[in-house]
């Protein structure tokens, strides 16, 4: 059985609420829990901690965003010899008000996984929204795949990805 507890969890947010600046905020959130597995003869247990600051610079028709992310595990594979693993990522985002209705944003992320390079993530993602009505967004949006074929990563898969999007 596989079990995930939660033990710690904060947030802290600042926010600019007023002038050319409003809505801009920084941000740091982190936690550290367990999960444990148990098996007839053990239970193994893994103790983990997750960081992410942040932050939202909005200038006008400006928009800047990033964040980094960074995670250690104690025992990542729940196995009855601990295997250590640290992760982290990140990701800035450029967005800018073309006009009332068209919103462009190019973003970068990337994540670094230590024992599974599977996990390895890197692309750039530029896209486009219009805003056809109150309650409806078009976009088309292109990811591409900056990562080196490996072993890990043998194929480099790039995206193109039409959303039509809509609350009633």
């Amino acid at each position: 059985a596989l079990a995930l507890v939660y033990r710690r969890w904060a947030r802290l947010r600042f926010e600019a609420t007023g002038g050319s600046f409003a809505g801009s905020s920084v941000s740091l959130w982190g936690f550290r829990g367990y999960d444990t597995k148990d098996d007839s003869t053990f239970q193994k247990q893994n103790n983990y901690w997750r960081a992410s600051p942040g932050f939202n610079l909005r200038y006008r028709s400006l928009d800047v965003t990033g964040a980094f992310f960074y995670g250690e595990d104690g025992n990542w594979t729940l196995a009855t010899t601990a295997q250590k693993n640290s992760f982290r990522g990140g990701a800035v985002q450029l967005g800018y008000n073309i006009s009332p209705r068209v919103y462009g944003i190019l973003q970068y992320d990337e994540v670094n996984s230590h024992l599974s390079p599977s996990l390895d993530f890197r692309k750039v993602t530029p896209s486009v929204w219009y805003m056809a009505r109150q309650n409806m967004r078009l976009g088309l949006t292109g990811r591409v795949d900056l990562l080196k074929e490996t072993t890990t990563h043998p194929d480099k898969i790039h995206e193109f990805i039409a959303t039509v999007r809509t609350m009633f």
